[in-house]
């Protein structure tokens, strides 16, 4: 009976070990991407970059693609339960945005932010004389980018 009491004591001991090490073969990776108006490298009062997929996470080394993410409705993305390792997390704003920092870093988890500037408005412009809030088909129009 000895035996068998010692022995579920040691298990009660243990378990709790085991799921610590389990927990710490996986790392998070999140962040914001925010619009950095004044260029200053703050988020302080700025807004984030919303649904946007913006975030390209690589194996460091190999290059192997982890995914792509889109940011959330407040600029900010997560991923989560990624095997421990390297990672390189960069920031792909394909001409629509200038990154105002690094474009990207490589880390073994945590937090990594990334400010941008710019955006682009792609449209026409056009004289509404008649002022319908719509283009004429007799007005010329010129495009705007």
């Amino acid at each position: 009976m000895r035996k068998l009491c010692a022995a579920a004591m040691a298990a009660a001991f243990l378990l709790p070990v085991a799921g610590t090490a389990a927990a710490q073969d996986e790392i998070s990776i999140e962040g914001l991407v925010w619009f950095d108006r004044n260029e200053d490298g703050k988020t302080a009062g700025e807004p984030g970059v919303p649904n946007e997929k913006i975030v390209k996470i690589v194996r460091d080394g190999s290059g192997e693609l982890v995914g792509e993410h889109a940011t959330g409705a407040d600029g900010r993305y997560g991923v989560r339960d990624l095997p421990a390792g390297r990672y390189v997390v960069s920031v792909e704003v394909a001409g629509r945005y200038a990154p105002t920092g690094r474009r990207s870093v490589t880390t073994g988890g945590g937090t990594v932010d990334f400010g941008v500037r710019g955006g682009r408005l792609i449209g026409h412009s056009f004289l509404d004389q008649n002022r319908n809030g719509g283009m004429d088909a007799n007005f010329s129009s010129a495009p705007c980018s």
